[in-house]
């Protein structure tokens, strides 16, 4: 429906579309929409970006401002189907402000197709709020699609695919494999089956050298000599070996614990605690 608005100080005919047709969008395409708007994409397909770049100037033709003139000549079409038109002196002053108000708003919202919606809605002529009451959620809607478009078609392309590995490149992998599984099963072995330890002489030599060092100083006393003497007889040579003579003194009651510490130490016995005199 068309007719003749005052738009810049004359008349002119202006064509209302009769409804937006959006152009044929694949379900894939779709979920990548919804996924932009949510801020959800990382890389975009070529195939995805292909159909994006198609219909992107059907939506931003349809998101576009419609402007004073179309809103104008969309508000003729509503006037005409109220209950009680406006006339044309309380018509024409009402029409500039309410135009130029929501001439912002996208230019697929203003057809045929919602001027009959709004006749159905209103019964009076109806102010700017109004409109953006009735259309304004649907044109959020539209830009927003565009913008997802935008940002799938400005995302980066998806990494190449990986080439398979080469022959050598699983060789490596096999004998690393390999590698690992022999050191579990050594990790799993029965203690039976396992290497045992080797004797660490430093560590008995660093034992020596330190009881050495206590029975030379203040320090000194019965347990540390009894240490020193078993690492001794430990460290000697077998073929080196003779029994120590035993360290004799005539007994007396002042003496005869100590006569008897003395010997058994020489035989090869640790004693922990001394013979009771």
């Amino acid at each position: 429906m068309s007719g003749l608005v005052a738009v810049g100080g004359g008349r002119r005919a202006i064509a209302v579309p009769a409804a937006f047709t959006e152009p044929r969008v694949s379900p894939l395409l779709w979920g990548f929409v919804r996924d932009a708007q949510r801020g959800a994409i990382d890389a975009v397909p070529d195939v995805v970006r292909v159909e994006a770049r198609r219909v992107l100037p059907a939506y931003e033709r349809a998101a576009a401002p419609a402007g004073v003139a179309v809103v104008a000549q969309w508000l003729v079409d509503v006037n005409s189907g109220m209950g009680a038109p406006l006339g044309d002196k309380q018509f024409q002053p009402r029409v500039r402000v309410v135009a130029d108000s929501i001439a912002d708003m996208p230019a697929a919202l203003f057809t045929d197709a919602t001027r009959r919606e709004a006749v159905r809605t209103w019964e009076f002529f109806p102010g700017a709020a109004a409109i953006v009451a009735l259309l304004g959620e649907r044109g959020c809607e539209l830009r927003a699609v565009v913008d997802a478009l935008r940002r799938l078609l400005s995302a980066p392309a998806p990494p190449p695919p990986r080439q398979p590995p080469t022959p050598e490149e699983l060789a490596r992998a096999d004998a690393g494999l390999a590698r690992f599984r022999a050191r579990v099963a050594a990790d799993e072995a029965p203690a039976a089956e396992r290497p045992a330890p080797r004797a660490s002489l430093a560590s008995d030599r660093e034992l020596l050298a330190r009881y050495e060092a206590i029975m030379a100083g203040p320090d000194a006393n019965p347990a540390a000599e009894m240490r020193l003497a078993s690492l001794r007889r430990k460290l000697r040579p077998a073929a080196a070996e003779t029994p120590e003579a035993c360290v004799c003194r005539p007994e007396s009651p002042e003496n005869q614990g100590e006569v008897r510490r003395e010997t058994a130490v020489s035989q090869g016995g640790e004693m922990p605690f001394e013979t009771p005199r």
